[in-house]
């Protein structure tokens, strides 16, 4: 959820590791983000959570200009 909207809602169906967070990321994240921001900036905040925190998502999010 956002100040400009919501976005689809993920239903997980495991725990949420680095690579589970990354396809969560990718197939609903980004696309929300595009609908409801467009070029626009915007700031995405997370908590330290481990899969939030790993070394593979944050190469995800410098891979993805994040």
């Amino acid at each position: 959820m956002s100040s400009a909207g919501v976005g689809p809602l993920c239903f997980l169906r495991s725990k949420v590791n680095a690579a589970v967070y990354q396809e969560v990321l990718e197939h609903f994240m980004l696309p929300a983000a595009d609908q409801l921001y467009g070029d626009a900036d915007f700031i995405f905040q997370q908590d330290l959570a481990p899969a939030h925190s790993a070394k593979p998502t944050s190469t995800w999010f410098k891979d993805h200009g994040i």
